[in-house]
């Protein structure tokens, strides 16, 4: 059985408690439906940290890790080339167990597909 990668936050969260940025990890699977090849309807998958600005008082603004977002698509490109209407998401919380539910889902959804 294939598996999706499980993704640690301390990566996904990278530099950013020292002002850096967040990273991201993406994957595939082989696809299920029997396509081969370049062109195969791969289970493709995304870990990302979504940040937003909160208010860190005094009228000053900080950003802060929001969610980890899992993102899953079928098709040979890679997330920035696809059709944003083909992509699934989904978010969880900010934090280590967050992280262990995405992988959970995006498991789910390509044992499922």
């Amino acid at each position: 059985m294939e598996k999706v990668h499980n993704i640690d936050f301390k990566y996904l969260s990278g530099s950013f408690r020292i002002g850096g940025r967040c990273n991201e990890y993406t994957g595939s699977l082989p696809a299920k439906n029997g396509t081969k090849g370049i062109f195969a309807d791969s289970f493709r998958y995304r870990f990302k940290v979504r940040t937003e600005e909160v208010d860190a008082g005094s009228g000053k603004k900080k950003e802060s890790m929001a969610a980890v977002v899992a993102s899953y698509w079928f098709g040979c490109y890679a997330y920035d080339s696809t059709d944003k209407a083909i992509i699934t998401e989904k978010e969880f919380s900010a934090d280590e167990q967050g992280a262990e539910e995405a992988s959970a889902w995006l498991q789910s959804e390509y044992d499922n597909a």
